[in-house]
């Protein structure tokens, strides 16, 4: 039976509040571009996203998870009930084409309080550094980028080339007004960001600084988690302490000298004032620099000693593995040793010589074949030299 598929403008024609249907279109827009980055790029009109949502709906994938995904990009610098709106678009839209999912799980997604359901974790500069030692270099820039940014990863996908001042020092980040306040800011990146991304556009022809997905890159961030030992989770609500959202704690975590000025480049509108107040990019600059120093994952003595450690680990497990081998062989070549010993011994003792025992070999085998001479022709047995 084919998948119910409700087409995206009578979806809305469900609702009759004009104010529902804007929030309801904002929101699946937002949902569908996280799975199609490409819309980002196209007019948002009513065919551009029936087209997208059909697609979408007509894919093999898991909805759960992608709803998951959603779910945890929102974050918790929303506010509880923007959070619930904007998830709970998604579950009616999904409803209204057939897909359910288990109550208790939607419960947990959309909580009952403002208290965060997961206690999330704010990974140290060493673990950064184990996670990115597991991905290719675009994911690796992606991850630190974010860290040092304080971006969120639909505004990271977003960015192009041109975005970035690369000849300034810090480099400059500009983020284009398609973020949630609908203002565009400017933060920064390292050097050590910047060192990678120089070598990362030698073979990159593509206008986006980014070409994966937001879905390829939170299973990429997943997978290095896993790999370092850090894909631990919530036993409440099972949901993993270490995600992508974390690295933008982490850039929020570090000692800033002027605390407005990490919130005017994290877009932190309600914590900054309703003027959502605008730095000069020379002053947000200077307190880029003084935590600059913080926000450095491969370069600081913290991260290079706990990689030093880990390739001691390495080492040693290797020189185990090594020695147990070896130990192996030489159990090997001293039961080879005694066997030899033993066969020996008892040719010695039988009175037989090398020689004696190919004779024997040769008496045998005439008797064999003179036996076989004695049968019928039918019943005799081949016996090749």
């Amino acid at each position: 039976m084919e998948q119910k598929r409700l087409a995206f403008k009578d979806f809305l024609a469900q609702y009759s509040s004009p104010s529902t249907k804007k929030t309801y279109k904002s929101v699946l827009l937002e949902y569908l571009r996280d799975i199609y980055p490409i819309l980002d790029a196209k007019e948002t009109t009513f065919e551009v996203l029936d087209n997208a949502s059909k697609t979408y709906l007509g894919e093999i994938r898991d909805f759960q998870d992608d709803v998951q995904q959603f779910a945890d990009s929102l974050g918790d610098e929303i506010p509880p009930k923007s959070r619930q709106l904007k998830i709970s678009a998604v579950f009616s839209w999904l409803d209204s084409n057939g897909h359910e999912f288990p109550k208790k799980w939607k419960r947990n997604l959309l909580g009952k309080s403002s208290e965060a359901l997961t206690l999330d974790k704010v990974p140290t500069r060493a673990e950064l550094g184990r996670i990115v030692q597991y991905m290719n270099l675009e994911n690796k820039i992606a991850t630190l980028f974010l860290a040092s940014s304080g971006l969120r990863i639909g505004e990271l996908l977003r960015l192009r080339i041109s975005d970035l001042e690369m000849d300034h020092t810090p480099v400059v980040v500009h983020v284009m007004p398609q973020t949630k306040t609908g203002r565009g800011r400017t933060t920064f990146v390292t050097d050590e960001v910047k060192q990678l991304i120089l070598e990362f556009l030698k073979n990159h022809t593509n206008e986006r600084l980014f070409t994966n997905t937001k879905r390829g890159y939170q299973m990429a961030f997943t997978e290095a988690c896993d790999k370092t030992e850090l894909g631990a989770k919530d036993g409440r609500t099972n949901r993993r302490l270490y995600h992508i959202h974390s690295l933008r704690k982490f850039f929020e975590s570090v000692p800033w000298t002027v605390e407005a000025h990490c919130q005017a480049m994290t877009g932190h509108q309600s914590r900054i004032s309703k003027d959502y107040k605008r730095f000069p990019i020379e002053e947000l600059a200077k307190t880029y620099l003084l935590a600059e120093t913080y926000l450095t994952v491969l370069g600081n003595a913290e991260v290079v000693q706990s990689l030093k450690g880990e390739v001691k680990e390495r080492d040693d497990a290797i020189s185990t593995i090594k020695q147990n081998l070896e130990l192996k062989v030489m159990t090997l070549e001293n039961q080879l040793h005694e066997l030899r010993e033993q066969h020996k011994t008892l040719a010695e003792r039988l009175g037989f010589t090398d020689k004696d025992v190919e004779v024997l070999r040769g008496i045998i085998y005439d008797q064999n074949i003179k036996a076989e001479i004695a049968k019928p022709k039918g019943d005799r047995i081949s016996y090749a030299t």
